[in-house]
């Protein structure tokens, strides 16, 4: 069983490059979901079984800091990762379920079965004022990663790495590099647009992000904006020489990026892997308050990739500094079948 976390789409899109891996190998595939990255998943794999799997609800702030948000709402998150574990024991009966990978869901380890944890995320990014808690917070991490029995890390080993500090270093004996995970692949195309929108992420900033960029449409821009809202009608809205579509299959979606000059969307990790994926350059808006997302902007600006704060924001300033980008390049992660294969080879040891 394959279960990404809940928060934006993200972790279900880079679930789709694991799920087609496994199925490379012949393994029976089934996912652990629940409200969007379900619908998203449901909808890139139609036949396959889609447990609806709760976890982790958290709310977000229109001002607080994303950390200090989070500490308020530990005890509630504490319980929801216990039941979280408690139905897991139920579906690995009921399923036969032998390999479980959990994306970033901290109560999906078992004792029955072997369980792997994905996350770029080995240290969390707290916000300056909290930042004599980065030590403390590393070890509750490690606290709760080390329940599993493996990690992995979608991001490259060596420099140059795309999490930067936050996936480095291993934890030794026990993490496995992936490479970046995408659902898409590189492709040719000529520019046709001047810039595809991604909206992501958590309410209220997701609505927010798309007001102001709605409001700053320059008169002779063409392009597309894509609400990141699966399950909502796929009729496209058109708004000056715009586009507007709520969500896209991934062979679309991908089209639109291709076929992009600039590509503007949160600094998720997901969006990361999608872009060096594409060979994409990207301006970046953090989700404000997001400290992980506002570090990772930080650490891949150049010529690949800028960012702009929320407030400073238009849809003009964006496009602006994304006709001074050139495309990424970094390294070919290699092939993603061969890494699991490597890395559950070395839990068939641990298991006899």
């Amino acid at each position: 069983m394959i279960s990404p976390l809940n928060w934006g789409l993200g972790h279900a899109t880079r679930c789709i490059a694991l799920i087609k891996a496994f199925e490379e190998k012949g393994w029976e595939v089934i996912i652990g979901a629940e409200k969007q990255g379900h619908a998203l998943l449901k909808a890139e794999f139609p036949l396959k079984k889609i447990i609806h799997l709760p976890g982790v609800e958290i709310k977000y702030s229109r001002n607080l800091p994303f950390v200090i948000k989070l500490v308020f709402q530990l005890p509630k998150i504490l319980f929801q990762i216990y039941q979280e574990h408690l139905r897991l024991q139920k579906i690995i009966d009921t399923y036969a379920i032998d390999l479980v990978v959990s994306d970033n869901r901290y109560g999906l380890f078992s004792k029955k079965v072997p369980s792997i944890f994905m996350t770029h995320q080995l240290h969390v990014k707290p916000p300056k004022l909290l930042s004599a808690f980065s030590g403390l917070l590393f070890r509750i991490n490690l606290s709760f990663i080390r329940r599993f029995d493996r990690l992995w890390v979608p991001d490259y080993e060596t420099s140059p790495t795309l999490a930067g500090k936050l996936s480095h270093p291993p934890l030794k004996d026990f993490t496995d590099y992936l490479g970046p995970l995408s659902r898409f692949s590189f492709a040719e195309a000529n520019p046709e647009f001047d810039f595809c929108l991604v909206l992501s992420g958590p309410e209220p900033q997701r609505t927010i992000f798309e007001k102001k960029a709605l409001n700053t449409i320059p008169g002779h821009a063409t392009g597309t904006i894509i609400r990141g809202l699966p399950g909502a009608s796929t009729t496209p809205e058109v708004k000056k020489n715009i586009r507007i579509y709520n969500h896209l299959p991934s062979d679309e979606f991908q089209n639109y990026l291709l076929k992009s000059r600039t590509v503007i969307c949160r600094s998720g990790y997901s969006s990361v892997m999608d872009l060096v994926t594409l060979k994409k350059p990207a301006v970046f808006v953090p989700t404000p308050g997001q400290t992980e997302q506002e570090y990772l902007a930080r650490h891949l600006e150049g010529n690949s990739f800028s960012w702009i704060t929320q407030k400073e924001f238009s849809l003009k300033n964006a496009l602006d500094t994304g006709g001074h980008l050139v495309r990424p390049d970094y390294s070919s992660a290699g092939d993603l079948a061969q890494k699991i294969t490597g890395s559950l080879h070395k839990l068939a040891i641990r298991f006899g």
